[in-house]
């Protein structure tokens, strides 16, 4: 044997020794030495190894200058020097290999190694000790499973792999155990584990550690913050060292102002190594000062680290604000101060001052406005708090026409207040300007709650910059570039591309490319974006790519160069270290940066595992050469070598070349082609390789069976490092544990010149126990050879089963064998089971006759083994299966009845053997089963649940068509083992019917035989049923398939007569529209036990009306038909319900239901419904309660945007709760003015808006509240005098009266007093809405006609001109004043527009003023608040005496006599109560002006309000003013 003794011995100096000696004895054990490395700095290393070279007197091995290397060490002064076993050759490495002086080493530095395989040792300075098991060393035989790395920057340490060695006698077989070195990456890689290509798996997905990036990005994109636009918008990413995945980060931001006050705001989080863009409040008003601008700083960190962004500097701008202002303006708009850019959307608020010249506040009911915008810019939407507000745009002209919402208390609308926000919105064409002109605003009525007007025709003010103005003026500025951030590119996969980067010097060496994005300025404004419910940067959030005019410089490049013109960093070949570099971006005025690291090739060593090629004897007539395999080892460092990657395989990452035709190379195997001697190059270092014509011997072949790669261990990273490694543990093993299972054998052939390589091609095997082991296929080029246990296998294990022989050319070179191991678990039970317990023969009458019955049954054969595994064997060769009676044959696994059986055979024993295999037996039980017999079963109609399967009696029914009972007869067959098989009476089957007079069919009756029989025999009983005809009896038989069945039926006249009957549904109430019909759903029994179960009064095939009555208790509510049929014609009163009952013609058996009526508002009418849509529509109270009353409408869909309903009710029972209405959970979202007590049985409700969307089936629109005051009934109507649609459209008739909505409710009473119970019906809905208790819808008079003034005072708010006035009217008005109607529009413009100015005001040329307070005036004019001015008239007498007369009309255009609920007073100027005396009227009291009176009350129709005066001097002339009071019926309100 040759033994090989290395010692190396290691120092701190840049000067490594390296001392080796050679010794050569002449031993012929065959031992394996195992060894301990140790590598410790500043100590001596010594590696044995000891090789046992075969012995082969035959053959003569020529001496060779080189064999195998079986270590690499690198010299101070660069050279590689290659230590074999017979010589060393040197050579000069590739760059500069001087030791680092103070190296980091992430991987083991010393490795124990079989000869065949070379170990580069790396030089270490640093204190590390590092002991290694050796493993077994059979020298020639190589390593299983081989480990590779798939993707990303790691690298199988080279000379690590330890272990995976077998034992070609035993099958013992080594875990292997190799390094795996890595450097941060972003992406995932693999490590593969495979045996000569073959059973390739993934071993491991790897990834690096997460972790924080070094330094934060910070981009400001807003420099100035305002008050009113508060939102600070920044972008933030990681940046600099920390290469590998990027950790979850959560970024906030410090914000600290120039006194040192600070706040933190969460700005956003991301899994990305992406930036992070926010937009978000500093909400600290307390830091912006009125008057000068300020400075903050904002910073970002990542939280939970101590990453920190520079600061960057925002301004806090001084924002000028009018609460502090003394003196205002009737009305101004608060434009924003904030700069916008072109396309923003924006709010302005918009103000009114109201407070009247004399300085007294008032309160704000309407007001008019007309906004002008110029052409650029536009009106998007309006609020307010406590105004609905009409918007019309025309052109640049939007107005806005606004009435106080009912439900807002009038000291919220006085003096200083917010009436609107107003939503504005910039053209994208808005040219950029610090002072850029936007609106002017026109105020064209501003009318107090009194109605009147305190504004008229002004204009309004703008307030801006401390100051108010007349013109809105804004800054509108340009969106600019805030800033630039940069990072490595994402590649088109989708994976990241990796900031850390490996130089292997050379030119086309990877690259990745630097993304720069540009961030966009942020401007933000005080209102959501169109689209959007949050407020957004104008510039949007997206980040634009810089695709040309940025620069990009290499702060190192002798580190990394990078492209000018694509921003790419690119390897030339002519770096010289390693490092962390910054890549420099420059953009317009923007500079970021991206930082990299980049880990250098060092140095570098290439390997072969023979780098002595010789011919291999053979008789092929062309030369077959052996092979090796080529290797490239380097080492890797970054920061001038303090960071070393060391002896990472390079392999897989370089192409080997030859300078000469003597060797071929594929990927990393070398093989020789011709003698002489090659120059092997990779990674700019090279290796001699000799091609010896000197044939050496294939001496042996050393093979192993494999069939699986096992993982012993689960590898991960962990923490966060410069670089990592770790080990990967797996196992090469195979496993023959059943039949068919398959292993391939890999086979390695050694020479006589101690070398060894894998071979495939022309591998062939002979099997010596094939009834254990079989060759399934031999090796081919393209596979291995692979053995398969046969069927019938037993367990074995041993080399002696397979006799392998290399050939070549028809020439056995060598031979040899294989460790197998077949391990055949025993056989421990077996389960025999069979899918069918029964099966009939295919000639027994069951299976003819087509029913669905089993006629074979499959055997399931389920073997368990001692390992725990099953495997069914119902197919397999060994399985043997007896039947233990003849009745049943075996075909395969599928059992049948044999020919000619047709009695019942119970229990036949089916047994399952498997001769030699296993001496376990099993069985299962199956029975042959056959037709046993007929079964006829007979049911009434109407069922009997009780009287069996056999009703033999039909009795008369009037219920039917026919007069009797029905019949349903259905067949059963019966096997003898009881099964039973329900069979259709179809064509297959001929019923005769003994006596067809008796007895028929129920559709098509049978014409009886001279005998009276009659024979159905084309399956009519299949959808028929029989019925009786006559009184008597009858046979019916039934012939099946040559059986048959008999049954008797007797028909009897005596009729069934009703013992029960129950009411199912409706069970409380009954609901729908006027005379819509419902179903009964009853159940009946009769007296012979059968029974009528839940059917509807609907049916067509039972007659009710012949055996059953119904009657109603009050069908003026609900009555019902003689058939059942139920009709709704009214709601029911109170607590009252209608009975309905239903009994049997004798009236001696009944049930009764109560009902309520409950009336539904119909679509077609556009009805509207009082009172709970659930059971009853009104509720019984007691005097004192209170109760709610809902009020509905059906729109029919259709959009509503105005009503006018009136409630009516007996005051003397209930009366309306003032102020108790409530609108939660109503579907109408807008005011509502409500009038009570006017009168006192009235309540009305109106509403309109413009802008409603609301409509629908049933809208609830509010909610009255009662309380019941005195014993009795009252009744409830409502009068729709009006629904207005979209546009002005009628919805429904006007004037009205509601169906649904008309009822009674009770006070401590059931039912209308006794004396009056005849009269039910008047109370009805019907009858309610025909008696003289409703007040009659009215036309203002008979002349409808504007021309003739509708035969009533002109001026009575008919605006619309339709002779009604009505809550159209001041849809109209609406409608009108914001300009959607126009002057030519009117069909009698002078009657309108006096019906539009109920105030007289007129402007300076005479013409009718309509503004906001004729708004009022007709709103409250409906409302009966407000009284229309008919007439003033006046004389004056010689004698000083003044008669003055005033007529008033109401809303019904007729004069106003009641005195009680309209009071008139006037205010005479200048005459104190000294200089008058009144006649007719008071004086009340003295004024600042003058002297009050009050008109004497009229005393008859003409409606005159009389005020009769005399003066003790003479008159020249008596001013005075009019004021009217209203008050409701109760005397109360003062409205």
């Amino acid at each position: 044997s040759t033994t090989t003794t290395t010692s190396t011995t290691t120092t701190t100096s840049t000067t490594t020794t390296t001392s080796t000696t050679t010794t050569t004895s002449t031993t012929t054990t065959t031992t394996t030495t195992t060894a301990t490395t140790t590598t410790t700095t500043n100590t001596t290393t010594t590696t044995s190894t000891t090789t046992t070279t075969p012995t082969d007197t035959s053959v003569t091995v020529p001496p060779a200058s080189v064999s195998t290397i079986s270590e690499v060490n690198v010299t101070a002064a660069g050279t590689v020097v290659y230590v074999s076993n017979t010589a060393q050759v040197s050579t000069t490495a590739v760059g500069p290999v001087t030791a680092p002086t103070s190296a980091v080493t992430d991987v083991d530095t010393t490795l124990s190694t079989a000869s065949q395989t070379t170990t580069v040792s790396t030089t270490t300075t640093q204190p590390q000790t590092t002991t290694m098991e050796a493993y077994m060393d059979s020298s020639v035989l190589p390593r299983v499973p081989r480990f590779s790395v798939s993707g990303g920057h790691a690298w199988k340490t080279w000379g690590s792999d330890r272990g995976g060695q077998w034992d070609v006698t035993d099958g013992t077989v080594e875990s292997a155990i190799s390094n795996i070195a890595a450097v941060n990456q972003r992406n995932s890689f693999d490590v593969v584990t495979d045996v000569e290509g073959f059973y390739e798996s993934t071993f491991a997905t790897l990834s690096t550690p997460k972790a924080h990036r070094a330094s934060l990005g910070l981009v400001l994109r807003t420099p100035t913050l305002y008050i009113d636009a508060d939102r600070i918008g920044v972008v933030a990413w990681p940046q600099g060292p920390g290469f590998g995945p990027t950790q979850s980060y959560q970024i906030k931001l410090t914000v600290t102002n120039a006194e040192g006050s600070s706040k933190t705001l969460s700005c956003g989080s991301s899994t990305q190594k992406s930036s992070v863009v926010c937009l978000i409040s500093l909400n600290k008003d307390e830091w912006f000062s009125t008057t000068t601008d300020s400075v903050a700083s904002v910073t970002a960190y990542i939280v939970g680290t101590s990453i920190v962004s520079e600061s960057a500097d925002i301004v806090l701008a001084a924002t000028s604000s009018s609460a502090d202002l003394t003196s205002y303006p009737d009305a101004w708009v608060e434009l924003p101060e904030f700069p916008m850019v072109a396309g923003s959307t924006f709010n302005a608020e918009l103000y009114a001052y109201a407070t009247s010249e004399g300085g007294s506040e008032y309160a704000l009911s309407t007001w008019i406005m007309d906004l002008y915008l110029v052409d650029d810019a536009s009106f998007v939407d309006c609020s307010s708090s406590f105004y609905g507000i009409s918007a019309s745009t025309d052109g640049n002209k939007t107005r806005l026409v606004a009435s106080m919402d009912s439900s807002v208390d009038a000291a919220d609308v006085t003096g200083k207040v917010l009436i609107a926000t107003l939503q504005l919105k910039l053209g994208t064409s808005f040219e950029a300007s610090s002072s850029a002109l936007l609106s002017t605003l026109f105020i064209d009525d501003m009318v107090s709650t009194s109605s009147n007007k305190m504004v008229n025709d002004k204009d309004a003010k703008f307030f801006s910059a401390g100051d108010f103005k007349t013109r809105g003026i804004i800054a509108v500025e340009s969106a600019v570039d805030a800033g630039i951030l940069s990072y490595i590119a994402t590649s088109t996969s989708g994976t990241s591309d990796d900031a850390e980067l490996v130089n292997l010097r050379v030119s086309d060496g990877e690259s990745v490319s630097v993304v720069t994005k540009l961030v966009p300025s942020c401007h933000t404004t005080n209102s959501p974006t169109s689209g959007s419910s949050s407020i957004k940067c104008a510039e949007g959030s997206t980040l634009s790519t810089v695709s040309t005019d940025a620069v990009c410089t290499s702060t190192n490049s002798a580190i990394v160069n990078v492209a000018v013109d694509s921003c790419a960093t690119e390897f030339a070949g002519t770096e010289s270290m390693g490092g962390d570099v910054n890549v420099t971006v420059e953009y317009e005025d923007f500079t970021s940066f991206v930082t990299l690291r980049v880990w250098f090739l060092e140095s570098v060593a290439l390997s072969v595992s023979d780098f002595d090629l010789n011919a291999i004897a053979s008789s092929c007539t062309d030369t077959v050469w052996q092979q090796a395999t080529l290797s490239a080892i380097g080492n890797l460092t970054m920061d001038g070598g303090q960071s070393m990657v060391v002896n990472a395989d390079l392999t897989p990452s370089v192409t080997f070349e030859t300078d000469s035709e003597a060797v071929s190379i594929a990927e990393s195997t070398v093989t020789g082609v011709s003698e002489g001697s090659a120059t092997i190059t990779a990674l700019g270092a090279s290796l001699p390789i000799t091609v010896n014509a000197t044939a050496v011997m294939a001496t042996e072949l050393h093979s192993i069976a494999i069939n699986d790669i096992v993982a012993l261990n689960d590898p991960s990273f962990g923490s966060f490092s410069t670089s990592y490694d770790l080990d990967v543990k797996a196992k090469a093993v195979h496993s023959l544990t059943q039949e068919s299972d398959v292993a391939s054998i890999f086979t390695y052939v050694l020479f006589s010149d101690g070398a060894s390589q894998y071979v495939q091609d022309g591998v062939t095997g002979v099997a010596l126990k094939p009834t254990i082991l079989e060759v399934s296929s031999n090796a081919t080029s393209k596979a291995p050879m692979e053995v398969v246990v046969p069927v019938g296998a037993g367990s074995y294990a041993g080399s002696d089963m397979l006799d392998l022989a290399w050939v070549l050319c028809d020439d056995t070179l060598t031979t040899g064998q294989v460790y197998v191991d077949v391990d055949l678990p025993a056989v421990v039970a077996v389960d025999v089971s069979i899918d069918n317990s029964e099966i009939y023969s295919a000639a027994d009458s069951i299976a003819v006759s087509g029913l669905n019955v089993d006629q074979s049954a499959e055997v399931t054969v389920t073997l368990e083994f001692e390992d725990g595994s099953t495997r069914d064997f119902s197919s397999d060769s060994r399985l043997s299966l007896q039947s233990s009676h003849s009745a049943v044959e075996i075909d395969g696994n599928i059992l049948s009845v044999a020919d000619g059986v047709s009695s019942v055979v119970e229990d036949v024993e089916i047994t399952a053997s498997f001769g030699d295999y296993t001496n376990i037996t099993a069985s299962a039980t199956i029975s042959v089963d056959t037709y046993c017999g007929l079964q006829l079963s007979q049911q009434s109609y109407p069922a009997c649940a009780d009287c069996g399967s056999n009703k033999s009696t039909l009795y008369a029914f009037a219920g039917l068509e026919g007069g009797y009972q029905q019949l349903v007869v259905e067949l059963s067959v019966e096997s003898c083992l009881g099964s039973t098989y329900s069979y259709s009476l179809s064509s297959n089957v001929n019923v005769t019917i003994g006596n067809a007079e008796v007895i028929n069919t129920v559709e098509s009756p049978c014409t009886p035989l001279l005998d009276g029989t009659c024979v159905l025999a084309d399956g009519e009983l299949a959808s028929t049923s029989l019925i009786g005809v006559s009184a008597g009896s009858s046979s019916i038989v039934v012939d099946w398939f040559g059986h048959s069945a008999t049954t008797y039926v007797s028909v009897s006249d005596t009729a069934l007569a009703v013992s029960a009957i129950t009411i199912h549904s409706p069970s409380t109430a009954l609901y729908g529209e006027v005379n819509d019909t419902s179903v009964m759903k009853l159940s009946i029994e009769f007296s012979d036990g059968s029974k009528l179960a839940t059917v509807k009064t609907s049916s067509t095939t039972i007659l009710f009306d012949q055996f059953l009555t119904f009657s109603s208790s009050y069908s003026d509510y609900i009555s019902v038909s003689s058939t059942g049929t139920l009709t709704l014609h009214s709601n029911t009163p109170g607590s009252f319900a209608v009975d309905i009952e239903v009994a049997d013609l004798t009236d001696s058996v009944s049930a009764s239901v109560a009902l309520f009526g409950n009336l539904y508002a119909a679509c077609s009418s556009v009805d509207v419904d009082l009172g709970s849509p659930d059971t009853s529509p009104f509720p019984a109270v007691s005097v004192g309660d209170t109760f709610e009353l809902p009020v509905y409408i059906n729109t029919c869909d259709d959009v509503l945007t105005s009503f006018q309903i009136k409630v009516f009710f007996d005051s003397n029972i209930v009366v309306a709760v003032k102020d108790g209405h409530s609108t939660s959970g109503a579907d109408w979202g807008y005011d509502i003015v409500y009038t009570y007590n006017d009168p006192v049985d009235m309540v009305q409700i109106i509403g309109s808006e413009s802008n409603s969307d609301v409509g629908g089936t049933d809208v609830l629109l509010t909610t009255l509240t009662f309380e019941a005051v005195g014993t009795g009934a009252s009744s409830f109507t409502a009068e729709v005098v009006d629904t207005v649609g979209v546009n002005g459209a009628i919805l429904g008739t006007s004037g009205r009266y509601a169906i649904a909505g008309a009822g009674y409710i009770f006070v401590d009473v059931e039912w209308f007093p006794s004396s009056r119970r005849e009269l039910a019906s008047t109370f009805t809905t019907l009858g309610l809405l025909e008696s003289s208790i409703l007040k009659t819808p009215r036309q203002l008079a008979e002349c409808t006609d504007v021309s003739c003034g509708c035969g009533l005072p002109e001026l009575n708010g008919d605006t619309n001109g339709d002779c009604k006035f009505t809550v159209s009217d001041l849809d109209f008005l609406k409608r009108y004043i914001a300009g959607d109607i126009l002057l030519s529009d009117l069909d009698d413009e002078t009657y309108q527009l006096k019906q539009m100015n109920p105030d007289f005001t007129v402007d300076d040329t005479g013409s009718s003023t309509i503004d906001g307070v004729d708004i009022n005036y007709i709103l409250y004019g409906l409302a009966k608040m407000y009284r229309f001015l008919d007439t003033v008239e006046y004389t004056v007498s010689a004698s000083n005496e003044v008669h003055l007369t005033v007529r008033l009309t109401d809303d019904t255009g007729t004069y106003v006599t009641d005195g009680s609920t309209t009071i008139v007073r006037a205010e005479l100027g200048s005459l104190g109560p000294e200089n008058i005396s009144i006649s007719e009227g008071t004086y009340t009291n003295q004024t600042q002006d003058g002297s009050m009176t009050l008109l004497a009350s009229p005393t008859d129709e003409d409606g005159e309000f009389t005020l009769v005066f005399t003066t003790n001097t003479p008159l020249a002339g008596v001013a005075f003013a009019l004021a009217i009071e209203t008050l409701d019926s109760n005397g109360g309100g003062a409205d």
